[in-house]
């Protein structure tokens, strides 16, 4: 998917779709995608932090923004109860891996598009926002002047 726009000098902020055709599937009942995220320096990693958050509009489950932070589990689509997740590659070059799954091992049918946006904040923001609810990405997106 596309870059999106960056926030302040300290924090940047990247919205990419993943198509159907685009997941990794394993087994049947578990898909992965892989997104390259640059940003994501090994400074990041030892000081700073990395938010993933998924464009939620399909859910059935309310929640007080669209964009609502990985993992969530669970989660429903129509009748199907499933998971997210994600995770940072551990050779540390900045992919970022998201992943949906049927825990009861359950083959998952085509997906519409999915958005996701991924927040890479350096040491220095994060440690000036110390009681930011991270997990509000409005929160977010207003106390770090993120832009669409």
């Amino acid at each position: 998917g596309a870059a999106g726009a960056d926030g302040n000098a300290n924090v940047k902020s990247f919205k990419f779709t993943v198509t159907n055709s685009q997941w990794t599937i394993f087994a049947s009942d578990t898909w992965q995608y892989f997104y390259n995220c640059p940003a994501i320096t090994q400074d990041i990693l030892d000081n700073g932090m990395v938010m993933v958050y998924w464009d939620a509009n399909n859910l059935s489950v309310a929640h007080p923004t669209n964009y609502v932070p990985l993992p969530i589990i669970p989660f429903q689509i129509s009748t199907r109860v499933l998971s997210t997740s994600w995770q940072l590659n551990t050779l540390g070059n900045g992919t970022v891996t998201v992943g949906i799954s049927d825990g009861a091992a359950v083959p998952i049918t085509a997906q519409s598009d999915l958005q996701f946006k991924i927040v890479v904040v350096d040491g220095t923001a994060r440690k000036a926002n110390p009681g930011l609810n991270w997990n509000n990405y409005d929160a977010v997106k207003s106390a770090l002047d993120l832009k669409e």
